[in-house]
């Protein structure tokens, strides 16, 4: 019964944000702020707020979302109270036919540039539609560049699995996305970290499950990004 419940899709994506050059001298980017938001007010936007941005740290925002019926949906704008001018990138958004949902998708928007912003600066991701679950990770790292992103996505498996970047500097940080039309929709404890990553934002809700991991890396190199999970096999627990 609980195999033939479970959807086989899901979607991923994996961003690297590489080491500026004072990084690439021994300061590694590192994470000075991480929250995570969903819906809010409205079912077109998703919202999540940090607060006391530094000047020329970086943003990054991991979107994930499934459209509910008719057309795929996309993200319209990324905006925030500080003004920040956000870079949606195309390059990472990954997306699938999903069973329970027209379609299933990861993307990142993000700035290497964030504007001085003592208080709370709220982050709004708007779509062009209402769409049907989802959530986001907002982050504020130290100083660095926009490196490269890989994205992947999957069927009959439990658990999304991108491909692997590999980073050209030292103190890189990278940041894996993840959707998974399962028919559960477990609220959370789906997904467990793929080694060397650290659980950031996880959330279930009607079919699916979506997750985010994190990971600062010491040595430059190639880099996958996997999650593990709580359940065995297709066939659920």
């Amino acid at each position: 019964i609980l195999g033939s419940s479970l959807a086989s899709g899901q979607s991923l994506t994996l961003l690297g944000v590489g080491g500026s050059p004072a990084a690439a001298g021994g300061s590694p980017i590192s994470s000075i702020q991480h929250v995570v938001g969903s819906q809010a007010g409205s079912t077109n936007n998703f919202v999540a707020a940090f607060t006391n941005n530094t000047v020329g740290h970086i943003g990054v925002i991991a979107v994930r979302w499934c459209s509910a019926t008719g057309s795929p949906i996309t993200i319209s704008t990324v905006t925030d109270t500080a003004t920040n001018s956000y870079t949606i990138s195309a390059a990472s958004k990954a997306s699938i036919s999903a069973t329970h949902y027209t379609d299933c998708n990861t993307q990142f928007a993000y700035t290497t540039s964030l504007l001085a912003y003592t208080g709370t600066n709220t982050v709004t991701v708007a779509f062009g539609a209402s769409v049907a679950t989802g959530a986001i990770d907002v982050f504020e790292l130290t100083a660095g560049v926009f490196d490269q992103t890989q994205v992947g996505t999957n069927t009959n498996t439990n658990k999304p699995t991108p491909g692997s970047i590999t980073t050209g500097t030292n103190g890189s940080y990278y940041v894996a996305s993840g959707v998974l039309d399962n028919g559960f929709g477990f609220s959370s404890g789906w997904f467990t970290a793929g080694s060397p990553f650290t659980i950031g934002g996880e959330k279930g809700g009607g079919n699916m499950n979506n997750v985010c991991e994190f990971f600062a890396q010491t040595t430059a190199g190639a880099q996958g990004a996997t999650f593990g999970t709580n359940f065995s096999g297709i066939t659920g627990p």
